[in-house]
């Protein structure tokens, strides 16, 4: 390559020059592995909650989906005993069935 050609290389053609995330999550990572970056790895990426509800979520926050507002998740049931002496009401259920079992 000649020396006058480096600069726009290594800056604008090379496929191993680092570049932001496109979905800004952050990170820099060489051009060639962008694709599999967001694809595979990237938080900022929408992907299907994990229990099939239907909803779409960023990568980095499917667990907080889960554990906060997916109807499909196993909970347990939220009536506690009336004193430090009853262990309460031991099911599990769907979120969505919560209203339902109460």
């Amino acid at each position: 390559m000649k020396r006058k050609d480096l600069h726009k290389h290594v800056n604008e053609v090379c496929p191993y020059r680092e570049v932001p995330c496109l979905l800004n999550c952050g990170q820099r990572l060489p051009l060639n592995e962008l694709d599999q970056h967001i694809m595979l790895t990237c938080p900022k990426t929408e992907v299907p909650c994990r229990n099939k509800c239907g909803v779409k979520v960023q990568r980095g926050l499917v667990e907080e989906h889960c554990h906060t507002s997916c109807k499909l998740e196993i909970i347990a049931c939220t009536n506690k005993g009336e004193s430090l002496f009853e262990d309460g009401c031991p099911m599990t259920m769907k979120r969505k069935d919560l209203e339902n079992h109460k």
